[in-house]
């Protein structure tokens, strides 16, 4: 996230992560579905999603959606006349809108048909409200960084090889990749596995690397269960130890320490157990330069 690259300057997260529309999840609410679309977003909506669904689970305040009169459990079923089912459908209705544009959304809320305008406005990067003067106000940034990488609370945990302590401290010297996902998340199904097992075919005999998933629930705890995930794990082919950190009706307590901003995520712990990368995607060829890097650290060295 503030190592190679970015990602949040260009996108926005996460993220089925909560899969939010300005380009479609995450930072200022809206954009990490950019990963699966070659255009950029440049504006947002200020609207955040219900799991891969288009019901409204958040609005940010003083965003386009929250001026127009968008509400939480809000369903948006049109852009422009453009039908829309998934947030991902989002995308293409915004993909080549200009801020200043304005839109006319078609709403259901509960048994209401509901046409507002909203008037764009460019993407905000970060965890932000909009004030009234459009300046923008930052809340807490997201994304634990070049601190100490906190000790994992997990509940369970399968396919750790014998002789392996998923605890981190006992793993000091190597460098950790952690994915936190979601079983019900469609970006995790999309971009987050697949990113781990590229890394993982990629650095399987790799004594220095060690990969981890873990399943960090923090809503649909009904859907999020712990054989939903490794039932999702199993079906990408993804072979490395899967955690599950939750219950039937609290979030995972891992994806908070972490100060994630949606699921997929990802966070690189270097050799001396802090946190070198935090962020809602790494791409094989991103991961292999950070963990080069991370590897040459002598055991001493804390830069």
């Amino acid at each position: 996230m503030r190592s190679i690259p970015n990602l949040r300057t260009s996108l926005c997260l996460a993220v089925c992560f909560v899969t939010m529309l300005a380009g479609t999840a995450g930072n200022a609410w809206g954009q990490p579905a950019t990963l699966l679309k070659s255009k950029e977003q440049r504006v947002m909506t200020g609207v955040r999603f219900d799991g891969n669904t288009s019901t409204v689970s958040m609005v940010i305040k003083g965003g386009p959606a929250a001026k127009a009169g968008i509400k939480i459990g809000d369903e948006i079923l049109s852009v422009d006349e453009k039908y829309i089912i998934q947030p991902v459908d989002m995308l293409d209705a915004f993909a080549n809108k200009l801020p200043g544009e304005v839109v006319k959304l078609e709403v259901r809320r509960k048994n209401q048909y509901i046409f507002f305008d909203l008037r764009l406005v460019e993407v905000r990067k970060g965890n932000v409200e909009i004030n009234d003067d459009g300046t923008v106000k930052d809340l807490d940034e997201p994304g634990l960084m070049d601190e100490p990488a906190p000790e994992l609370a997990v509940n369970e945990w399968s396919g750790i090889p014998k002789g392996l302590s998923a605890r981190l401290e006992s793993n000091r010297g190597k460098v950790i990749c952690l994915l936190l996902f979601q079983a019900d998340c469609e970006w995790t199904r999309e971009v987050g596995l697949p990113e781990l097992k590229a890394i993982q075919e990629a650095f399987a005999d790799d004594p220095e690397v060690l990969l981890m998933a873990i399943h960090t629930p923090f809503r649909n705890f009904d859907k999020n269960t712990y054989s939903n995930a490794r039932q999702l794990v199993e079906e990408i082919d993804v072979d490395v130890p899967v955690g599950h950190d939750g219950s039937a009706n609290k979030r995972s307590v891992t994806y908070d320490a972490y100060r994630a901003y949606g699921t997929p995520w990802f966070v690189v712990v270097d050799k001396q157990g802090m946190v070198r990368f935090n962020d809602v995607s790494l791409p094989l060829e991103d991961a292999t330069k950070l963990f080069r890097k991370l590897k040459r650290q002598k055991e001493s060295d804390g830069n």
